[in-house]
């Protein structure tokens, strides 16, 4: 009975809108996301580096290069065997469009090889919400001679 009576309401819904679907109805409301090819948005990079016994912080450098200034990225690093070891946030309100930053990892928890720095991407345009990542870059983590 519940049912009947939701789907009649929604019904109403749809007709009293004129044919616009409820869907349409809600996003003029929110922003949408958009994905697009964000290569020229920004870009990574890090020096090749000992992994030291313990944790440490490894260092790694980052561009932003959005056409304006409403914009947040994410790096995210990725180990030798796949697996995620951390990421950092760094957006316009308290972060510059180019800076150093580090990510900390434990030698316990990963292995020396070829890590991968991988940066998403988002900036906006009034309600319109562009996300992407940009081209990864790659560094390596050599064990101590």
């Amino acid at each position: 009975m519940l049912r009947s009576a939701t789907l009649g309401t929604l019904t109403t819904l749809v007709v009293t809108l004129g044919g616009v679907g409820v869907a349409d109805a809600t996003s003029t409301t929110a922003p949408t996301a958009r994905t697009t090819d964000a290569s020229s948005w920004g870009s990574t990079r890090a020096p090749d580096q000992v992994l030291r016994q313990g944790c440490r912080n490894y260092r790694f450098a980052y561009k932003i290069t959005t056409p304006n200034n409403e914009w947040q990225a994410e790096v995210f690093v990725t180990d030798p065997r796949g697996r995620a070891i951390g990421s950092v946030l760094v957006d316009a309100g308290s972060n510059p469009r180019q800076d150093v930053r580090t990510f900390r990892t434990c030698r316990a928890s990963t292995t020396p090889g070829r890590f991968k720095l991988r940066m998403r991407v988002t900036y906006t345009v009034g309600y319109e919400k562009y996300v992407g990542f940009v081209k990864p870059t790659y560094f390596r983590l050599t064990r101590p001679r």
